[in-house]
């Protein structure tokens, strides 16, 4: 037997969220670097240290879907040599981490362009995709070369070409008829977006799945976040749903 197929009992808090799917927008690196007086490169290196410990967080307190905006169609086009780096991390972090986050059953999704993803890196990424797809612990989702409005822009034109191949009527289409093409379309909606720093900004991130969250800016860079920010996230949106 594959020792993929080994898994680990997750130990679980009896603290249920009522939050199925949750997002973060990773803020603060650049800052956090200059309080620590750390280059980019390193601070970028630690950041994908607190991806894993957060998703280990959102399996502990039961919460099956979490989405992370890894690299932006933004930061793809203007910052080239700095998305290469992100980008050679990733590759990294799903070569030396997919043994144990396979066995948590942890399910690797993409969403983004990844067709202007170097081939090396989405070779990578389709193992890890392949490995993880029976997995139903929780499911993480990795935006990358991604925008709100490019989701829905490429959603449009796959729903476009099956009108013209005569697959769709387009008298029948409705929200979820649109929702089968985009990249997102096999995930709940979002509960709650977390962005982390004090920019109130929604970076043009899963503007379609964001439309009934509930949004919480943590007055913290992405480097401090731990479990007690964590809880207080939980808190602050178990509040505001009552």
């Amino acid at each position: 037997m594959s020792i993929f197929h080994k898994k680990i009992k997750v130990p679980k808090e009896i603290y249920y969220s009522s939050i199925k799917h949750i997002a973060f927008i990773m803020d603060g690196n650049d800052k956090w670097a200059k309080k620590h007086n750390l280059s980019m490169l390193s601070t970028y290196q630690e950041s994908y240290k607190k991806i894993k410990e957060v998703v280990f967080l959102c399996q502990k307190y039961h919460i099956s879907y979490m989405s992370l905006l890894v690299l932006s169609i933004d930061d793809v086009n203007r910052f080239k040599d700095d998305a290469n780096y992100q980008l050679s991390l990733l590759k990294k972090f799903l070569k030396d981490d997919l043994y144990e986050l396979n066995a948590r059953g942890i399910k690797i999704v993409t969403s983004g362009d990844l067709s202007k993803i170097s081939l090396d890196v989405k070779e990578v990424i389709d193992e890890a995709i392949l490995k993880t797809k029976h997995n139903e612990e929780l499911v993480l989702n990795l935006c990358i070369n991604y925008s709100g409005k490019d989701e829905v822009i490429r959603g449009i034109k796959r729903l476009s070409q099956d009108i013209k191949d005569n697959k769709v009527n387009p008298s029948s289409i409705e929200e979820n008829t649109l929702l089968k093409y985009m990249d997102t379309g096999l995930l709940p909606s979002i509960d709650c977006l977390v962005r982390s720093t004090s920019d109130m900004s929604l970076s043009n991130y899963m503007l379609w799945s964001l439309v009934n969250a509930k949004i919480i800016f943590v007055d913290k860079y992405w480097l401090d976040f731990n479990e007690e920010t964590f809880i207080d996230v939980l808190d602050k949106y178990a509040t505001s749903k009552k």
